[in-house]
Parts: structure tokens; sequence; C-alpha cells
């Protein structure tokens, strides 16, 4: 199957290309390379590259060009970088994506993949797929709204994913787990903002495979959430405490989100459930730190 991934240069879109390949896809990738290009050098022999924005129609048009399935990826991610040019921001996650909905349709593309966020619950229990929807900020209000008008054409699998985790060639450390464990081993302390709020998790690699069977089955429509576990700030931090001296104390502000989130709908539908856990990767990035061969501070969404 050929494949466009947009944002395949990205924390998410570079683990998705390659595993994409790997399970024997032609894959192309399209990235306006906002945070560079070394993290694709891996990927010259498995992916073929375009350079475009997808604010851009005839980046979008030429991108979609013989394709079968677009996995859209691209997008502004995470309150700071979305706060920096929220115009930009607005442009890239909401009208690019119709962008890049249209002229994959007028192309006659097959399969239409959307990339949102379990972030637009905001604040619930146990979330579904049918939870009313309380985005509590800039990007998790624009995932909605690109919902909202994607759901309306009627076609497209929307794959809401847990906040993610786990070491990529385009690394993040500005995501909760990746953070909580860089505080921990550069400053020996954890201030945490209402400990007992709970998020969901996913791997990395998970949100790879993830993808890979969202490509092979059929093309049908709906929401799913994507993730592998829900535990509190508390219990976050109280495994990284096993494993690292650290201080944890609380704070009086901080992100407002509190919610858990049930996957039972995708684990059925995809037959997959998640293979791996926060446990294993604490562990993973505790250890390469100490060794030296891991210790970049400076990955984080913003071009500050």
């Amino acid at each position: 199957m050929n494949i466009l991934v947009t944002g395949g240069a990205g924390y998410i879109g570079t683990g998705v290309a390659r595993q994409l390949h790997q399970e024997g896809h032609d894959v192309r990738i399209m990235d306006n390379l906002t945070y560079g290009g070394r993290q694709l050098l891996p990927l010259l022999n498995t992916a073929a590259f375009i350079l475009g924005d997808v604010r851009n129609r005839g980046d979008c048009a030429r991108a979609v060009d013989g394709m079968d399935c677009v996995v859209h990826l691209a997008a502004i991610v995470g309150e700071n970088a979305c706060k920096e040019d929220p115009t930009r921001t607005w442009e890239t996650n909401v009208l690019g994506t119709q962008n890049m909905y249209i002229a994959a349709k007028n192309a006659g593309v097959g399969k239409f993949i959307f990339s949102s966020t379990c972030s637009n619950y905001g604040q619930a229990g146990l979330a579904t797929e049918n939870t009313e929807l309380k985005p509590l900020g800039e990007y998790a209000l624009q995932k909605v709204e690109a919902e909202d008008w994607l759901e309306f054409q009627g076609d497209v699998m929307i794959l809401r994913f847990s906040t993610a985790y786990g070491f990529s060639a385009r690394m993040r450390l500005d995501l909760m787990i990746q953070e909580f464990v860089l505080d921990a081993l550069t400053t020996g302390k954890l201030e945490l903002y209402n400990p007992g709020a709970k998020r969901p998790f996913v791997h990395t690699h998970d949100i790879s495979l993830f993808i890979g069977r969202a490509v092979w089955t059929p093309p049908e429509q709906g929401v799913y959430n994507i993730g592998g576990t829900n535990i509190t700030k508390q219990e976050l931090a109280n495994e990284i405490a096993a494993l690292t001296p650290v201080k944890i104390t609380t704070r009086e502000v901080g992100d407002q989100r509190d919610y858990s989130v049930c996957f039972k709908k995708a684990h059925e539908y995809f037959k997959f459930k998640p293979l791996r856990m926060p446990t294993g990767f604490i562990q993973e990035m505790i250890s390469l730190w100490r060794k030296g061969i891991f210790n970049e501070t400076v990955y984080v969404n913003s071009t500050h």
C-alpha cells in the first residue's frame, strides 16, 4: 500500500514511518521540518520525502498523488508551542487538516486516518468515545474543531491518542513521563499539582503498531481511544522515586486535566493491546541517562 505520513519527521511520525515500511508499505513523508530533519537520516532508504506544509494546498495535492492512505499526524503539538503563534497554530491544526483531507479526497485516496488526542476529554471519569468533550487548552480545542469537521465528512478514522512516552529519533522531553524523569534526574525534585489526577498513557512503539493495524483494517469511520494504561501523577512519581532519589512535593497551580480513558473499543476492533507499560520505559530512561548514552535536555515542542 502507498501511504503518506504527514508530520513524518516528528516525535510520533518517525516511528510510524519506520513501522509501516517494516510492514511492507511504500511510505512517503511530508513535513515542513520545523524542528529540523536530522531525525530523517535513518529513514532515507525506507521512505520518500516531500518538504511541504499542510497550510499550502499545493503541497498537500503534491503529497497525496498516488497514495492509497493518508496518516495525518502533522500538527503543532502542546500548549507552549501552540501559544507561540496562535494564527499559525490554527492554520496548521485545523485549516491544514481540512486542506489535507480535501486533497486526499480529490486524489481518490481510499483511507484517511486522523491523529487526535485524549486531552479532548479534559476532566472526566472513565471516558469512552461517547463521553462529552471538555477541552481545557488551545491544542485540544483545535483537535476538537478538526474532529467535528472531519466527522461531518463521514468517512474518517479518528484515533485519540493518550499521552505518549518513549524514545524517538525526534525526541521530546516535555511530555509528562519524560518530564518527570528528567526533573528527578537533574534536580532531585518533583513538584506535583493535583497528585491524584489521572492521565492515560501509550508508548510510541505501540502508537506505531496501532496505526499499522488501522491501515490494514476496513476503512470504517469513527473515533477510537488509543492507549494502554491510566495512572495518577502520584503513582507515576512513586515509580520514579523507587528507582532514583527524589523529593516529591505539591504545588498550588498547574495542569487542570484529570481524566482516565476506556480503550476497550480500540483493543477489540484492532485486535491489539499495547505491549509496553510506563515502568519499563522509566527504568530504561534512567539507565541510559546514568550511562551517558542519553543526556539531552533540549527536546521540547517550542522554537525558543
